[in-house]
């Protein structure tokens, strides 16, 4: 068994981001406990229905899903050229030099 597999799965990465989240509940935990307390049952109910579509986003991430896709998504949508650039009919050693020569004197 590879650490690095282990570390690098998905399930490793949601455990990771679950006890990141629990750091942040915890020390906010003043402020949870007045939403959970909350006087209007309405907010009482949309606090409840915001950690469990939590839960459920954690759990679904970490099983059915992959992060790394869900995580690179607005790096991809943000990127404007997507491609990556291929020479295909690469230039000679001499002309290579020449150019860099050249375009270092200007």
């Amino acid at each position: 068994m590879d650490v690095d597999r282990v570390l690098g799965s998905n399930q490793a990465l949601g455990c990771a981001l679950l006890v990141l989240l629990l750091l942040i509940g915890r020390t906010n935990r003043f402020f949870l406990r007045d939403l959970a307390r909350d006087s209007e049952r309405l907010w009482r109910a949309v606090a409840r229905c915001a950690l469990a579509a939590l839960a459920a986003f954690l759990v679904w991430g970490s099983l059915f899903d992959n992060w790394r896709q869900l995580v690179g998504a607005p790096f991809r949508v943000a990127q404007r050229f997507p491609s990556q650039r291929v020479e295909y009919d690469r230039p000679s050693g001499d002309v290579r030099t020449a150019t860099s020569s050249c375009s270092g004197s200007l």
